[in-house]
């Protein structure tokens, strides 16, 4: 999904036009079985061409916008779903755990794309809203998870999951956060809270080999909090 975007990105910026947004998705149509082989480092691929939405306009940097939202809000909805849904030992939470992974790739290609800037905006505070929304979404469902990560403690392979579920739900937050520091608003003490609460669990599966990995995105997003909030602090 990352992969796409990118590709979207590229297509639509080098056609300069708004109007080049909706022929550059029938476009991608066409091509998305090429993409399929490089999907799989897709959170990589961003990272290795050189970005080129510095030169886009303020209204083609909307469009972009807007297509990023359609994606994104499959994923939202999905996790939607499972959110208002009652949650036991048997539910499948490995389909969770890729709708996160891939909203995360698509999270990571739209900042390594820079296509939203405050400065920039012109959608009235629409593009903020949807960030934040996301956000929302993704702490609601670390409140599920934290919860799980106490009641399905006996099951290996349920914690092996909910592992990996908190660490990209520690990865989202920090594209977030890189994104849009603003979406965190007045919830810094409930995502400090979050992130306690994650290492603490963690510790008590002794038996999960993959629990270093939330140990250290916990570790990278809590230094990048201390640094920005540093920083703002000396501006203010």
């Amino acid at each position: 999904v990352g992969a796409l975007y990118h590709l979207f990105v590229v297509c639509a910026t080098k056609q300069k036009g708004v109007s080049s947004v909706s022929k550059v998705s029938r476009q991608l149509e066409d091509s998305a079985g090429h993409i399929s082989e490089r999907s799989s480092g897709s959170s990589n691929v961003a990272l290795q061409t050189q970005n080129c939405s510095g030169s886009v306009s303020a209204v083609t940097r909307k469009s972009l916008f807007d297509f990023f939202v359609q994606i994104m809000e499959s994923f939202l909805s999905h996790i939607t779903m499972h959110l208002q849904a009652e949650w036991n030992v048997g539910t499948p939470l490995s389909d969770v755990l890729c709708v996160l992974i891939a909203a995360n790739k698509l999270l990571a290609s739209f900042k390594q794309e820079n296509i939203y800037t405050r400065l920039e905006d012109i959608s009235e505070g629409a593009c903020m809203n949807f960030l934040r929304f996301i956000y929302e979404t993704i702490m609601l469902l670390s409140v599920k998870i934290k919860h799980l990560m106490s009641s399905f403690g006996s099951n290996v392979r349920n914690q092996e999951v909910l592992i990996l579920m908190a660490k990209e739900i520690v990865v989202a937050v920090h594209l977030l956060v890189e994104i849009e520091y603003e979406v965190v608003g007045d919830d810094l003490e409930s995502l400090w809270g979050m992130m306690f609460t994650f290492a603490s669990s963690s510790q008590s599966m002794v038996d999960v080999p993959d629990k270093h990995l939330l140990i250290s995105e916990i570790h990278i997003l809590g230094c990048a909090l201390i640094n920005l909030y540093s920083e703002l602090r000396q501006v203010g």
